[in-house]
């Protein structure tokens, strides 16, 4: 075992969670960061939101040279602590999202970076576990809890970490309308900027600096992210590019469910399905990019 384990309880008005947190053996505890996404929507139209934005972000990535496999979607139940809900498994290419240094030590050795991203969720709670191809879990593993609720993002603990331990996570609040995108001459959209976009149908938007003070309705996505690379020598250096690769994914996103509201706002959950499952025919049919990375995965051993 390469690890210390701190396990501890913690009773909601929903159920008992039992939660662990990891310390590398001689190399501290693994980085720990909780993320505060508010957004100008109430909890209702967040779920099928971000179920809209994922599903069309996602076409848009396959689009885009970014492989990506559907491996499973199915209901599941009494599962990672949840009653029930959705389970999805998806592997992904993110090669041509590294920057220069990563992509020269995948030149190298003739790999392609796979993640897979095994999900389930049972909003308004949700868990995703991220490992990569190249490491065995002890290794490589990113952990994503998130909780939802009707707030500004001012619960200071939503995810009930015993307060001995609340000074190892760090809080980092996103606001959509005023932080700026990683690479923001390449990433920035004129129609996703929620400081520019009014929402034909409901009226909302543009938003000010001050929105979160003055906007409803407001709720907040609370994501505590974990990430363990357990290598010496990049670690730190790792860990802080997989936190910045993570933040901007989070900023993307969300400033994509506020401004794509109009698209969305009047679909049911059925409708959502629908789409949802015509990009499940899309990523379950594997390009020839994910067929070589398949490749790599069968036949590379695990480091």
């Amino acid at each position: 075992d390469n690890y210390f384990t701190h396990k501890f309880r913690s009773k909601t008005k929903k159920k008992e969670e039992l939660h662990v947190l990891r310390w590398s053996k001689g190399l501290g505890m693994v980085l720990i960061k909780e993320y505060r996404i508010p957004l100008p929507l109430t909890l209702e139209e967040y779920e099928r939101g971000l179920l809209y934005t994922i599903a069309k972000a996602s076409e848009g990535e396959s689009n885009d040279d970014i492989p990506m496999q559907l491996i499973q979607n199915r209901e599941f139940e009494n599962e990672e602590g949840f009653k029930k809900g959705i389970f999805t498994h998806r592997v992904i290419s993110i090669s041509n999202r590294l920057p220069e240094w990563g992509k020269k030590l995948l030149i190298r050795s003739g790999t392609v970076l796979q993640v897979e991203e095994k999900s389930w969720n049972a909003f308004p709670d949700i868990k995703t576990v991220y490992t990569c191809s190249l490491f065995s879990e002890d290794k490589f593993e990113v952990i994503v809890e998130s909780k939802h609720t009707e707030d500004a993002g001012t619960t200071p603990n939503i995810h009930n970490i015993p307060k001995s331990l609340l000074g190892q996570r760090k809080v980092d609040v996103i606001d959509i309308a005023t932080d700026e995108l990683t690479d923001q001459t390449r990433n920035y959209r004129k129609d996703e900027d929620p400081t520019l976009f009014e929402s034909k149908k409901l009226k909302r938007g543009p938003l000010q600096p001050d929105w979160k003070k003055r906007t409803k309705p407001i709720m907040c996505a609370y994501k505590l992210v974990t990430v363990n690379f357990n290598y010496w020598g990049l670690r730190s250096k790792v860990e802080k590019l997989l936190q910045d690769v993570i933040r901007n994914v989070y900023l993307t996103t969300h400033r994509q469910v506020f401004c794509w509201i109009d698209e969305w706002h009047s679909l049911s959950y059925k409708e959502i399905r629908i789409i949802e499952s015509q990009a499940k025919k899309t990523f379950s049919t594997p390009t020839k990019s994910q067929e070589v990375a398949q490749k790599h995965w069968w036949q590379r051993s695990k480091l």
